[in-house]
C-alpha cells in the first residue's frame, strides 16, 4: 500500500508517475489524497464530504483544549458551536484554526466575526506554510487553475446556497475566453478539483469559504481575473437576477437565490425583473415561509424603485405576504393600491387578483355584499382569460364565503369546480388546498370520516410539494377530528405538529388558531389551567393581528373554561366581548356556537333563564334542518340543551366543547 498525500501540487505529473507504477506493480495499491481527480485509468474517486457535526464539534473541543487548557465553554458558546461549524463548512483545517482562537475570543464572538473569515482563520506562531491560513490554502488551489477555470469559479460565487447546471449555463459568461471552453466542461473540472461540490437533486454548491474567496476574486480589480476579460461583477449579478426572475416553476431549493435576485434587482433599479423575482420568491415562501421575509422584500422594492407599471404587482405580493403574517389592515392598503395601479395600466390578471383578495378581507370584516361583488368580478375575469390559477383562487374564495354563511351545498360546487380546474392544469398546490377545504366542509356538516379522507389526501399533496403552510393547517384540522373522536393523544400530536410548523414559517394566524385548539384539548382532558394559558396566548396574538373572528371564538372558549372553574364574572366578561366581536363579523355559525357556550356558562352560574335565552338565540341563528347533529354547531347545541335539561332536573351540568377550525388554505 503506497500513500501519497496532498498530491494536487504535483497532479500534472500523475501520468508519468502513478500511471506507470500502476502498470508495472500490479499487486500494489495506491491511496492518493488530492483536491483534484487524477484522471488515470482504473482510478476510483471518493469525494470526502465535510465533517459531520458531532465529529466536527469533538475536533473543535480537542483543539480548543490544546490551545487553552482552561477552556470551559458557556451554554451560549455551546449553542453557538453548531452554526459556527456550519459557517466553517465542517472543514478540519478551518475548525482547527478557529479553535486556536479560543485564547482570545469565545465561540459566540467568533460567530459574530465570521464576515472577517480569512483574518480570523489564520494560525499564529509565525507559520507561513500553506496550511497556516485558510486563505493560503485557497490561494494554492486558485494558483493551480487556468484562466478559464478561475473566471468560472469567480462567477459561480454569485449563487446563494447552490445552483443547477442550467442556472450555471445561464449566468456564467465565457466572454474573452477561448471558444473551446464551455460551462459544462469547466464546471466538471472544478468539481474534480474539489472547488465545487455536487449535491443531491442534480445541484452544485460552493463551500462558504470557497464562495467568499471566489467573490473576493470577482470583485477585486487587484486580484480578479474577470476584469482583464472585460467582464464586470455587475454583469454576472444581473445575469443571475434575470435567470431567477424568469424561472417558470421555482422550487424551495431556489429560494435563497430568488431572495438575492430580488435584492440585486432593487440595487440595480430594475423594476421589471424585480417584480418578476419577487413574485417567484412569494410563490415559494408562501409554501415554506418565513412570510415576513417576502413582506420586507416587497416593502424595500416599493420604497426603492421608481414608480412604474410593475408597482401594482409589487403591491399585490406585499399584500399577500402581509396578510399571511396576519397584518390585515396593511394588506388591505396594498391590495387597494394594486387594484388601482393595475386598473390604470391595463393589467387585467393583477387587477382580478387584487379584487379577489380585497373581497375576502371585506367578507371577513362583515361587508359581505361588497366582498361578494369583488369576487364575482374576479371570477368573470378568470373565466374570460382562462387563467387556471386565478380560477382556483376565486372559486376557493367564493366557497369560503358561502361556508361561513351556512351555504354548504353551494360552497361544495365552487370547491369542486376549482378542484377540476386544478387537476386539468396540473396545479398541485391548488389540488392540495381545495382537497383540504373540502375536508373542512365535510367536517362542518358533520361527516368526520369523509373529512379525514380529504385531509389525508391533501396532506399527501402538501408533503409532496413541500407546502408547509397547508401541511400545518391540515395537521390542525386532523387534530380536531381526533379530538371529537375521543383520541386525545393523537389530537395533541397533530396540534403540536401544526404549532411547530406555524412558528417555523411565521404563520401567526395559524399559530393563534392552534393555540386555541390546544386550549380546547386541555379543557377536555381536565387540565383547565393549561387550557386558560393557551386560550390567553391565542387571544394575545389575535388582538395583536386584529383578527376579530379568531379573537371572538377564543374568548368564547376562555369564557366557558372560566365558568367551569367557577370564575363567573371572568367568564361573563370574556363571553360578552366575544359575542360583540362575532356579531360585528356577520358570522352566524361562530356566533351561534358562542351563544351556546354562554348558555352553558349561565347554567354553571345558576341563571337558568339566561341560559334558556342564549340557547333560543343560537337556535334562531341555526335552523334545525340545516344543522347536522355531528357538526360543530350540532355538538354545541346538544351540549347547551343537555346542560339546561340537567340543571332543570337537578342533575348538574355537562358540556361538549366546540372544536375550532383552522383557516382554510387561502392562496
Amino acid at each position: 500500500l503506497i500513500i501519497l498525500d496532498n498530491f494536487e501540487q504535483v497532479a500534472r505529473h500523475a501520468d508519468d508517475t502513478v500511471g506507470p507504477w500502476l502498470d508495472r506493480a500490479d499487486q500494489a495499491c495506491f491511496l492518493v489524497t488530492s483536491r483534484e481527480v487524477l484522471g488515470l485509468p482504473g482510478e476510483e474517486a471518493l469525494a470526502l464530504p465535510p465533517m459531520a457535526l458531532p465529529e466536527a464539534q469533538a475536533l473543535f473541543e480537542r483543539r480548543a483544549l490544546a490551545a487553552a487548557v482552561h477552556y470551559a465553554p458557556s451554554a451560549e458558546d455551546a449553542a453557538a458551536l453548531p452554526p459556527l461549524i456550519k459557517l466553517l463548512d465542517g472543514l478540519p483545517l478551518a475548525i482547527e484554526l478557529a479553535a486556536a482562537r479560543v485564547r482570545v475570543m469565545s465561540p459566540c464572538v467568533m460567530l459574530t466575526r465570521m464576515h472577517h473569515r480569512f483574518k480570523l482563520l489564520a494560525a499564529g506562531g509565525g507559520r507561513h506554510d500553506r496550511q497556516a491560513t485558510l486563505r493560503a490554502t485557497l490561494d494554492w488551489s486558485w494558483d493551480l487553475l487556468n484562466e478559464a477555470e478561475k473566471s468560472t469559479l469567480a462567477q459561480l460565487s454569485v449563487f446563494e446556497n447552490g445552483f443547477t447546471l442550467e442556472a450555471a449555463e445561464a449566468v456564467v459568461s465565457q466572454r474573452g475566453l477561448d471558444a473551446a471552453f464551455d460551462t459544462v466542461e469547466l464546471l466538471q473540472v472544478l468539481v474534480e478539483k474539489s472547488l465545487v461540490r455536487q449535491t443531491q437533486g442534480r445541484r452544485f454548491e460552493l463551500l462558504n469559504s470557497v464562495r467568499d474567496y471566489a467573490a473576493e476574486r470577482l470583485h477585486s480589480p487587484a486580484h480578479g481575473v474577470n476584469h482583464a476579460l472585460g467582464l464586470r461583477p455587475a454583469d454576472v449579478e444581473k445575469a443571475h437576477c434575470r435567470h431567477y426572475a424568469s424561472l417558470s416553476a421555482p422550487t424551495v431549493a431556489d429560494v435563497d437565490n430568488l431572495v438575492v435576485a430580488c435584492r440585486r434587482a432593487v440595487q440595480f433599479g430594475d423594476a421589471r425583473h424585480g417584480a418578476a423575482a419577487l413574485e417567484k420568491t412569494w410563490s415559494v415562501l408562501t409554501l415554506c415561509g418565513p412570510f415576513n421575509l417576502c413582506a420586507e422584500l416587497a416593502d424595500t422594492a416599493l420604497q426603492s424603485l421608481e414608480e412604474t407599471a410593475e408597482h401594482a404587482r409589487l403591491h399585490l405580493v406585499a399584500g399577500s405576504a402581509k396578510l399571511a403574517c396576519g397584518l390585515r389592515e396593511p394588506a388591505r392598503l396594498h391590495f387597494q393600491a394594486a387594484l388601482l395601479g393595475a386598473g390604470d395600466t391595463g393589467q387585467t390578471i393583477t387587477q382580478a387578483r387584487a379584487q379577489c383578495a380585497l373581497g375576502s378581507i371585506l367578507c371577513a370584516e362583515g361587508h359581505v355584499g361588497d366582498g361578494a361583488q369583488l369576487h364575482q368580478q374576479a371570477l368573470a375575469t378568470a373565466q374570460a382569460q382562462g387563467d387556471a390559477d386565478l380560477l382556483c383562487t376565486t372559486h376557493n374564495a367564493i366557497a369560503k364565503r358561502l361556508m361561513t354563511h351556512g351555504h354548504a351545498d353551494q360552497a361544495r360546487t365552487h370547491y369542486e369546480q376549482g378542484l377540476q380546474v386544478a387537476r386539468r392544469a396540473g396545479l398541485l398546490r391548488w389540488q392540495g388546498g381545495l382537497l383540504g377545504n373540502l375536508g373542512n366542509l365535510e367536517s362542518d356538516i358533520g361527516r368526520p370520516e369523509q373529512a379525514r379522507l380529504q385531509y389525508l389526501a391533501a396532506l399527501q399533496v402538501a408533503d409532496q410539494i413541500g407546502d408547509l403552510k397547508f401541511a400545518g393547517n391540515t395537521h390542525s384540522n386532523l387534530g380536531l377530528l381526533d379530538h371529537v373522536s375521543h383520541r386525545p393523544e393523537e389530537a395533541k400530536r397533530h396540534f403540536e405538529e401544526a404549532l411547530n410548523t406555524a412558528r417555523d414559517i411565521g404563520h401567526r394566524l395559524l399559530e393563534a388558531v392552534v393555540l386555541c385548539n390546544l386550549g380546547i384539548h386541555f379543557e377536555a382532558t381536565a387540565q383547565p389551567e393549561h387550557a386558560v394559558a393557551h386560550f390567553e396566548q391565542s387571544i394575545a396574538i389575535s388582538r395583536e393581528l386584529a383578527d376579530l373572528p379568531a379573537l371572538g371564538q377564543a374568548l368564547g372558549y376562555l369564557g366557558q373554561t372560566q365558568a367551569k372553574l367557577g370564575n363567573a364574572q371572568a367568564a361573563r366578561d370574556a363571553l360578552k366581548e366575544g359575542e360583540a366581536l362575532l356579531r360585528a363579523q356577520d358570522d352566524p355559525v361562530s356566533l351561534a356556537i358562542l351563544l351556546c357556550t354562554r348558555a352553558q356558562a349561565e347554567c354553571c352560574a345558576g341563571d337558568l333563564q339566561a341560559c334558556a335565552d342564549y340557547l333560543a338565540q343560537a337556535e334562531t341563528l341555526a335552523p334545525g334542518a340545516s344543522v347536522s347533529a355531528s357538526s360543530e354547531l350540532g355538538f354545541a347545541l346538544q351540549a347547551a340543551r343537555r346542560a339546561l335539561e340537567d340543571a332543570r332536573s337537578g342533575g348538574g351540568t355537562s358540556t361538549i366543547t366546540r372544536c375550532g377550525s383552522s383557516d382554510p388554505a387561502s392562496r
